[in-house]
């Protein structure tokens, strides 16, 4: 939300959870008007007609919601190519040897190609995608880029 925020100049109150459930509670209550959640959060309150996607962050619709839209496809020339992702990776202790970190790589590849793990994730809502550790940093270093001045704009800090 801080991210369409800041591209779109809008204003809209931040108000922090504790976690998913409750942001759904007070905005299927009605003290919010509107969330950004993984949609697994979502998808019992939608069923039930009590929330309604508005739209996917990711550059391309959502397997598992064909019928929502990209927030790019919203037709606001400044979000055109949005793109706004969660993800998870692994990481080790710096100076974990080499030797050990391409072993656990290795197994985690293996893992993420395995068509029972990768049917159980896609499932559960996640895109397995896998990869060198160079490309895992190589993506850490372009979100921090990407976030920093979001982050900076919003106020927000780790105290």
């Amino acid at each position: 939300m801080e991210y369409i925020k800041a591209i779109t100049a809008t204003f809209a109150v931040h108000i922090p959870f504790n976690g998913s459930p409750p942001a759904v509670l007070a905005t299927v209550s009605g003290q919010t008007q509107l969330m950004a959640s993984v949609p697994t959060a979502l998808t019992p309150q939608v069923k039930q007609g009590r929330l309604k996607y508005l739209a996917v962050t990711s550059a391309h619709r959502y397997a598992l919601l064909p019928d929502v839209p990209t927030v790019a496809e919203s037709g606001v020339p400044e979000l055109k190519g949005f793109e706004a992702l969660a993800w998870n990776g692994v990481l080790v202790a710096a100076g974990t040897p080499r030797a050990v970190v391409e072993r656990i790589n290795s197994a985690l590849n293996a893992a993420l190609n395995d068509p029972a793990v990768r049917e159980r994730l896609k499932g559960a809502g996640l895109d397995p995608v896998g990869g060198s550790p160079e490309q895992f940093t190589q993506l850490i270093m372009q979100e921090s880029a990407k976030w920093a001045p979001i982050i900076q704009r919003s106020g927000a800090r780790i105290d």
